[in-house]
């Protein structure tokens, strides 16, 4: 889908159609939910509803936060066979679910990645690994890694800055590396 955004972004800017580049989030969630026509007779929607349905959503706002396209539950995750290169950020407590979520945060088909691509998510894997065993400095360097293959990656650069504000401020006795968020 982002590969078709990037190519339909290409053909409208050169044709004139839009005076901006168009960017979408993803969220996606594997789990049961109700699809179908709901309402009464005077008010119908087609409409899908359920927890997994609002996990998906919420994660598709999780995006802004760390500046990604396109962030996955664990359940996903698994079920996708390998098929994408990616890596595992924070587990993280999403507004209005209370039961921790492992993201992934998916950055191209594994097979069409680039060296670099693979390389970065290799290191953050590591990284973050090594983060919630409480190997900050190990973290640190490896986060720094992915950084020097891209600059602008802004998880990373979470990390970092979490890392640095641990090491300076100390690690509360409840740390757990679950992250509250308090914005959808």
């Amino acid at each position: 889908m982002k590969k078709a955004e990037a190519e339909l972004n290409s053909a409208m800017m050169a044709s004139g159609d839009i005076p901006m580049e168009i960017h979408t989030r993803i969220g996606i969630n594997t789990g049961s939910m109700v699809v179908g026509n709901m309402g009464t007779d005077n008010k119908m929607n087609y409409t899908i509803m359920g927890n997994d349905v609002n996990l998906a959503a919420r994660l598709e706002g999780v995006n802004k936060q760390y500046g990604t396209w396109i962030l996955v539950s664990e359940e996903t995750w698994n079920d996708t066979d390998n098929i994408f290169a990616g890596r595992k950020l924070d587990l993280v407590r999403v507004v209005g679910i209370n039961k921790p979520v492992q993201l992934y945060n998916i950055l191209d088909v594994y097979s069409d990645a680039p060296p670099n691509v693979l390389k970065l998510c290799e290191y953050f894997n590591q990284a973050v690994d090594a983060y919630q065993k409480r190997q900050f400095k190990e973290a640190y360097l490896l986060f720094d890694k992915c950084l020097k293959l891209d600059p602008e990656d802004k998880p990373s650069r979470i990390f970092i800055n979490r890392i640095n504000t641990l090491i300076k401020e100390g690690i509360p006795e409840n740390w757990t590396g679950v992250i509250n968020l308090t914005s959808k």
